[in-house]
């Protein structure tokens, strides 16, 4: 199992006939973490004609609210943007302030989403992998390569120089056994890694965040 989300916290502004979008959206470890970010925002933009909304989780957790615009302009364009991206674990507000020109649904719809896409386009993406812990002591020789080797299958998470050149890194859950392997041939099966627990690690992948590391 693996899942994308946000890091931190991003804002855009979009501007389209006069009325001012205000789009922010925030990576969130729980539903009730994204709820208390919709009413910080809400509260920070009070003045503001709307304060529309998406929050989902992995879980299956989600709500969204139109917050006076007309029904299905608003909240859902935001929440289906959002999924489109392949996000999760987030919470999205956009915030609009009235030009005095009306958009129309379909205006008003467009606008939304357009928010809701830019601000997800420019926040930093994290991916969250289902995985075995692990480490590994190598002679100092052989650090970079099994660095190497490790990173190309899973991520290395620490390392520890103290008494050699220990590693610690996390694997995709199921691939314990290529790990094991790798290891053992690039150390002519001189070092034993020793397994941890099981759970969601992000990965390192600039494809989702423009070449950053």
């Amino acid at each position: 199992m693996e899942y994308l989300t946000v890091e931190g916290t991003e804002e855009i502004r979009y501007e389209i006939k006069k009325s001012v979008f205000i789009a922010r959206l925030k990576g969130i470890t729980s539903f009730e973490e994204g709820t208390e970010f919709v009413k910080r925002t809400a509260k920070e933009f009070s003045d503001a004609t709307h304060n529309c909304y998406a929050v989902t989780t992995r879980n299956g957790e989600q709500k969204f609210s139109d917050d006076g615009e007309p029904q299905g302009t608003a909240g859902q364009p935001i929440l289906q943007t959002l999924k489109r991206k392949g996000l999760t674990d987030v919470a999205c507000v956009v915030t609009r302030y009235f030009g005095g020109i009306k958009l129309g649904a379909s205006g008003l719809t467009a606008s939304y989403a357009e928010s809701a896409s830019l601000v997800a386009d420019k926040a930093e993406k994290a991916l969250y992998k289902e995985s075995r812990t692990g480490s590994v002591e190598v002679e100092y020789a052989l650090y970079r390569p099994t660095v190497d080797k490790l990173n190309a299958l899973g991520t290395v998470t620490g390392t520890d120089f103290s008494s050699g050149a220990k590693i610690y890194f996390a694997v995709p859950a199921g691939e314990e056994e290529k790990a094991v392997g790798l290891i053992s041939a690039l150390t002519a099966g001189k070092a034993e890694i020793s397994f941890g627990e099981t759970k969601f690690i992000k990965y390192t992948n600039s494809l989702f965040n423009g070449g950053k590391k």
